[in-house]
Formats: structure tokens, C-alpha cells, sequence
């Protein structure tokens, strides 16, 4: 969010102040890594169930609960802390369609209980799509991926903008890209009542913390192989929910395609093609080649503070009366930013700071 100034010249020089602010905010919270609160350590470690609802499956390993639509392959559900994440849900872009068959492709009975996955596929005789979702026993979140096949005897095919999307909650608020977009966002009220200006992504806010600024949809994007881990957490509950990817290998137009990660009403996305910026704007198979690509895997990982900072009533009262040019509490900060570092530290394979 910018603040807006009478002007282009005003214009300029506030973004370019904002800008500088931010950089130094996102330096001050590097530095200041080892005063932040703790992650709490799972301690779960129970055996993965999956259990077959009909229409659905509930995958469950004790620290995360996920359902999966046998139907369209969608997440409506995911579980954690006791409470439901998922606002719309995790889906695709694209879905199984076609002849549609459901799959368990690893039973955690045979196994002991240390992995379970589902797979829903679609043969539709243009482009076939087969989504999956793998759970293990102790670990703090789902992955997903999926394959895209295309056989000889099929027309013509491809998909353009295709990706991978988490709507969650609007009780997650703190949207954390970088070290410089690590921040509290407005609330999805003050979004949709805001006023459209140039282009439908940006608008004026009204009302709410950042009234009278200006908020973009793509100020959120990112070179993908600069994001080992990116994501939204909760002032409220003190979880996180973070994007992780082991490889960006198969990102459409190579690993430095700048892309969407992520926008305002907490919304996450792993894109592989699409038409921002140019590169890997799509892929079009012709008629005759076989042809399959795996998207992912997407480590959809949660994590949660062992011991959150509350603001006080001066910072929340501070916090309203500034509203426009808002001051916010250094405890939320505190948690978002010890949230996400915990997310890089699970993406790069090292040690967390949990507390023990």
C-alpha cells in the first residue's frame, strides 16, 4: 500500500519513501532475527489415516486434517490448530474432467501409517490431469502435485494461465513474500469497498487502516526462485500457512519468471504458466505428440508460535487513531516475521527456532 499525494511528482516521492521505509523495516527484521518468539515444535506423531467419506477423503496425521473432493480434486477443508484455514479452498486452475476416476494411491495400512495418498484423474481425450495430495506421518502440512498428459492420438491442446491456489480464512492477515513485503493487510471489507483506479487490480481505500492508500494486486510478485518460502499467518490465531517448493524447475519460462505469489483476501498461488510478464505464458501441445509434465511438488506447510506477543491497548488504540498512516504493533510483526523465518528455515531442510 502507497500513500497517495496531490500530484505526480507527490505521487513519486511518496512510493519512493514508502519504498525506503520498507527496506529498512525488512533489513531491522533480519538483524533483529534472534529477539523474535518462538515456533512450537510438533509433537504429534501418530499413525496417517484415510478415511473414505463417499465423496470425499479425510486425510489425517494428527497435526493437520485435510479433505479432498473425490469429485474435482479441491480442498475444501484443512484442519489445523482445531481450526478450518480454508476459506473457498485449495484447488487447481484446471481439474479432472472427462472419465473421472478416485484413487488411493498409497494405504497408510500397509505402510504403518507413515504415508497416504489420494489421486483423483481425469481423461477427457484433449488434455488428461490427475491431482494428488500426500500426507506423512509428523509432518506439518500436505503436499500436493500434479501431471498433465497428453497423448499422440489426441487434437491439439495446452493450458494458459494454470496454477495452484490457496483461499483461506480472512483471519490471516499478515502477508509474508519477503523481508520487505512482510506486512498487515487491509481487511477484504475495505478491498471491495474501495474505488477502481487506471486498471480493476488497484483501487483507493476508503476506509480502515490503510484508508486513502493505494493497493495493487501485483505489488505482490516475485521472482519464484527467490521465494523459498512465502505465505500468510494469523495475528489472531498465531498460525502460518506458507507455499514450499522443493524444486522451481518446473515453472513455465524458467526459475526467473517474475509471477502473482500471493494478494490481498489471503490468497496464495503457485503458478507454472501464465501471462504476466511475458515468458511461459502457456503451454500448446500439437496434435500427435505425447507429451506429460509434472507440476510440483507444493509443500503446503504449516506452524504456530509457542509463545505469541500480544499488543497492549495503547498499541491497538495507537493502531485506530493512526488509521491512514497506521503504526502497527511491533508484536504482530514480531509473530509474523518468527512464522515465516520458521517456513524458510523448514524450506532450506535446517533447524527451526522452535521451542523444545
Amino acid at each position: 500500500m502507497f500513500p497517495v499525494a496531490a500530484g505526480p511528482r507527490g505521487l513519486f516521492v511518496s512510493t519512493a519513501l514508502a519504498l525506503a521505509v520498507l527496506l529498512s523495516f525488512g533489513a531491522a527484521a533480519l538483524q533483529a532475527a534472534d529477539a523474535l518468539p518462538k515456533v512450537a515444535k510438533p509433537n504429534v506423531n501418530i499413525p496417517v489415516t484415510v478415511t473414505d467419506n463417499g465423496g470425499a477423503w479425510t486425510l489425517d496425521n494428527g497435526i493437520v486434517k485435510a479433505t479432498i473432493n473425490k469429485n474435482n480434486s479441491n480442498m475444501p477443508s484443512l484442519i489445523y490448530h482445531g481450526i478450518n484455514t480454508m476459506g473457498p479452498g485449495g484447488f487447481s486452475e484446471q481439474v479432472p474432467t472427462g472419465t473421472v476416476t478416485q484413487t488411493l494411491t498409497i494405504d497408510p495400512a500397509k505402510n504403518g501409517g507413515e504415508r497416504a495418498e489420494v489421486a483423483v484423474k481425469g481423461v477427457n481425450g484433449k488434455m488428461d490431469i490427475e491431482v494428488r495430495y500426500t500426507l506423512e506421518r509428523g509432518v506439518s502440512g500436505i503436499y500436493t502435485y500434479a501431471q498433465f498428459s497428453h497423448e499422440a492420438s489426441y487434437p491439439a491442446a495446452g493450458e494458459g494461465e494454470s496454477r495452484f491456489i490457496l483461499q483461506l480464512d480472512n483471519t490471516f492477515d499478515w502477508i509474508s513474500v519477503d523481508a520487505d513485503r512482510n506486512m498487515l493487510m487491509p481487511l477484504a471489507a475495505d478491498l471491495r469497498g474501495g474505488v477502481v483506479i487506471h486498471a480493476k487490480e488497484q483501487r483507493i481505500l476508503l476506509d480502515g487502516l490503510y484508508k486513502n492508500s493505494v493497493d495493487h494486486k501485483y505489488s505482490y510478485c516475485a521472482a519464484m526462485y527467490k521465494l523459498p518460502a512465502y505465505g500468510w499467518s494469523s495475528t489472531k490465531d498465531h498460525i502460518g500457512v506458507y507455499f514450499i517448493n522443493p524444486t522451481t524447475e518446473y515453472i513455465g519460462g524458467g526459475a526467473e519468471k517474475l509471477d502473482l505469489v500471493a494478494h490481498m483476501m489471503a490468497t496464495l498461488l503457485d503458478y507454472w504458466t501464465s501471462g504476466h510478464y511475458a515468458g511461459g505464458a502457456g503451454s500448446n501441445i500439437p496434435a500427435g505428440e505425447k507429451w506429460n509434465k509434472v507440476i510440483g511438488p507444493i509443500f503446503v506447510y504449516y506452524n504456530a508460535l509457542a509463545d505469541p506477543r500480544e499488543p497492549s491497548q495503547a498499541e491497538l488504540d495507537t493502531l485506530q487513531a493512526m488509521a491512514g498512516n497506521p503504526t502497527v504493533p511491533a508484536a504482530w510483526h514480531d509473530d509474523g516475521v518468527a512464522l515465516w523465518q520458521d517456513a524458510l528455515a523448514r524450506a532450506k531442510g535446517g533447524k527451526s527456532r522452535v521451542a523444545v
